[in-house]
């Protein structure tokens, strides 16, 4: 979490911890990523295993593999992330809670960015 800060950690930035200021200039590669919240989120590297081979023998490990990356491909309870270089208009739907989240999304850009 410490890459994709939450609204309330970046409300304290500018009282408590001045050198994260700023800190996402044009040539970084997370620059104009906003958190939305947190979720399940893919792995960014992919698990692979080897091929099954045809087998006569009745192997109950045979689907281990599978199980595992099934298990192990999404991280949970991660920060969700949008790439505002990549989606340059974005919309919002709701009332205030709608409003509300705009408002994180600002403090972000004004704060990170």
């Amino acid at each position: 979490m410490i890459n994709n800060p939450d609204v309330g950690q970046c409300a304290l930035f500018p009282v408590e911890n001045r050198r994260r200021l700023w800190e996402r200039m044009p040539t970084h590669p997370d620059f104009l990523h906003i958190r939305l919240g947190k979720g399940g989120v893919p792995l960014p590297s992919a698990i692979t295993t080897q091929q099954q081979r045809l087998s006569l023998v009745d192997d109950p490990l045979r689907d281990e593999p599978k199980r595992l990356i099934d298990a192990y491909s999404t991280i949970a309870n991660a920060p969700v992330t949008l790439s505002l270089r990549d989606n340059p208009m974005v919309g919002v739907l709701g009332t205030e809670k709608a409003a509300a989240f705009v408002k994180g999304v600002v403090m972000q850009l004004s704060v990170l960015h």
